[in-house]
C-alpha cells in the first residue's frame, strides 16, 4: 500500500460542533502521561503501548501538523486549556514508515454544544460531520461498543480513499463529565484490530510484534536522524546509507558557505541538533562539495515532510512533484530527461535527471531521492564538465 499518513483528516474533529454557550457540571480531567513506550490516560482509563518504530509527537509537532496554535496553551493545566480552546489534542503516535497513527483528543462539549453529550450522541454528530467533509469522501462502515485496555468506548468505523489508497479510521468515544475523550485510530497497512491490540499488550510484547511485522532478520536497526560526518575526504551519511568521497581538487563547503549560497539563514541553526533545526526550517542542506575549477557539485538536503505538507509521500510521488516544481522554476529552462531506480553506495534511490542551458552552457542535474521516516533525503549532482555517471562513481 502507498506510504502516506492521513493525520490531517483528523482535524475535522475540531469542526464537529459549532454552537457555544450553556452550562454543564465540571468534572476533573487531566493529560495523559508518557513513560517510555507507554501512554497512560487516567481520565478515560486506558493505556496505549507504542511499538518500536512508532514515534510520539511533541506538543509542538502536534501543533504544526494538525492543530495550529496549540503550542500556545499550557496543556499541563488541561481544564484551563479547554476553557480557552474547545478541542485539544493530547497525544499523537505515528508509524512514519506506513502511515498508521493513534491520536487522543479532548473536546469541551460545554463550549461546543452547550450541554453534555453522550458518547452515542457524539458519534451521531460525527457521522453527519464526516459526511459533509469536502476534502475526503467518508463511508460509514459500522458502530458498536468496543473495549480498549478494559474500558468500554463507543466505536465508529469509517472508510475513505486518499490518493488512490484505501484507509480505515476508527473513532473511540467516551464521555467524561462535560468532556468527550476521543481516540482516533488510522489504519493504512495494519488492520483496526491489530492497532487495538496495542492498547491491551505490554510494551515489550508490542515491540516484538512490531519488529516481526515490519522488519526481517537481515535488516539492521534504523539509524536515527543525524547529520553526515566527515572523515578526511569522505562524507558518510549513516541515516540514508551512503558515502561520498570527494576528489582531491574538490572541497567541502562550510555551513556558513552553504547558507550564503543556497539557504539564507541556515547559519543561525545548530545543525548538530538536526531534529530541532528541521522543526524550525523545513529544508536544510547538510553537505555541499564543489569542484571550484569547473562548477561540478554534490549537495545533500534534508526535508521535513511534516512541515512541507508532504507527510508520507513516496519517492515516486516526490519525483513527480519535483518535475513540476523544476519546470515552473522560471530561473532556467529545464528539460526532464529520465527517471529510474538506482543505487548510491549500494543504497536504493529514485533518480531523476534534468538538463538546462544557463548562459548557453549545458549542465545536467540528477536528483537522488530517498524517503526515510517522515523525511526526504535528496542528493543533488550538478555536472558541467563531468558526466553524471562519473560523479556517481565518487559514491563508494
Amino acid at each position: 500500500m502507498k506510504k502516506f499518513i492521513s493525520v490531517l483528516m483528523c482535524a475535522v474533529l475540531m469542526l464537529i460542533l459549532t454552537s457555544c454557550g450553556g452550562a454543564g457540571e465540571e468534572s476533573g480531567i487531566s493529560r495523559g502521561t508518557i513513560i517510555g513506550n507507554v501512554y497512560t490516560n487516567e481520565s478515560a482509563d486506558f493505556t496505549f503501548n507504542k511499538p518500536a518504530g512508532w514515534n510520539y509527537l511533541t506538543d509542538e509537532e502536534i501543533a504544526e501538523t494538525i492543530n495550529l496554535g496549540q503550542e500556545a496553551l499550557d496543556l499541563n493545566i488541561l481544564e484551563e486549556a479547554l476553557a480557552e480552546k474547545s478541542t485539544v489534542y493530547d497525544m499523537v503516535a505515528m508509524d512514519p514508515a506506513y502511515g498508521n497513527s493513534v491520536m487522543v483528543c479532548y473536546e469541551n462539549t460545554k463550549l461546543t454544544a452547550g450541554y453534555n453529550l453522550s458518547a452515542d450522541e457524539y458519534l451521531e454528530q460525527l457521522k453527519k460531520q464526516l459526511d459533509n467533509v469536502d476534502a475526503f469522501s467518508y463511508e460509514f462502515v459500522s458502530s458498536n461498543n468496543s473495549v480498549l485496555s478494559g474500558t468500554t468506548f463507543t466505536r465508529g468505523i469509517f472508510k475513505t480513499v486518499s490518493y488512490g489508497s484505501e484507509l480505515y479510521q476508527a473513532y473511540y468515544v467516551k464521555a467524561v463529565g462535560n468532556y468527550i475523550v476521543t481516540v482516533i485510530v488510522t489504519a493504512t497497512s495494519e488492520s483496526i484490530e491489530s492497532i487495538e491490540a496495542m492498547f491491551n499488550a505490554d510494551s515489550a510484547a508490542t515491540a516484538d510484534t512490531d519488529e516481526a511485522t515490519h522488519t526481517t532478520e537481515d535488516e539492521e536497526e534504523k539509524t536515527p536522524l543525524s547529520r553526515g560526518a566527515f572523515y578526511g575526504d569522505d562524507y558518510v551519511n549513516k541515516f540514508a546509507g551512503f558515502t561520498f568521497s570527494k576528489p582531491e581538487s574538490w572541497y567541502y563547503n562550510s555551513d556558513e558557505e552553504i547558507a550564503e549560497t543556497v539557504n539564507i539563514g541556515q547559519e543561525a541553526l545548530d545543525l548538530n541538533k538536526l531534529e530541532e533545526a528541521l522543526a524550525k526550517e523545513a529544508s536544510i542542506y547538510d553537505m555541499a562539495a564543489s569542484d571550484p575549477d569547473y562548477g561540478n557539485s554534490v549537495m545533500v538536503c534534508y526535508e521535513n515532510t511534516r512541515l512541507t505538507g508532504a507527510l508520507g509521500i513516496s519517492e515516486e510521488e516526490y519525483v513527480e512533484s519535483l518535475k513540476t516544481l523544476i519546470h515552473n522554476t522560471g530561473v532556467y529552462d529545464y528539460e526532464f530527461i529520465s527517471s529510474e531506480d538506482t543505487t548510491l553506495s549500494g543504497t536504493p534511490f529514485k533518480k531523476a535527471v534534468f538538463k538546462a542551458y544557463p548562459e548557453g552552457v549545458e549542465i545536467n542535474q540528477a536528483y537522488y531521492i530517498k524517503a526515510v521516516d517522515n523525511y526526504i533525503v535528496a542528493v543533488i549532482i550538478t555536472a558541467t564538465t563531468e558526466s553524471i555517471e562519473d560523479i556517481e562513481a565518487m559514491f563508494i
